[in-house]
């Protein structure tokens, strides 16, 4: 059995991107079918992604950030 040759790490990138492109896709075919169009379908992953992932990601970076840094009492 033959070992891969990438460092876990890497693998783990490599897996968490592979993840994340299907899902797009999935999304990007799942607005195509609601929308009937190629157009919108764009539109929305252009758009709608951002909007749906970025305030997420900056609560889990404030919630990170809480965490590490206390408020002192």
């Amino acid at each position: 059995m033959r070992k891969t040759m990438l460092p876990p790490q890497r693998h783990s990138r490599l897996k968490r991107m592979a993840v994340t492109a299907l899902a797009l896709a999935g999304l990007g075919v799942a607005a195509y079918f609601g929308t009937g169009s190629i157009g919108w379908a764009v539109l929305l992953l252009v758009v709608g992604v951002p909007v749906l992932v970025l305030p997420v990601m900056l609560l889990i970076g404030m919630v990170l950030e809480a965490r590490e840094n206390p408020e002192p009492e």
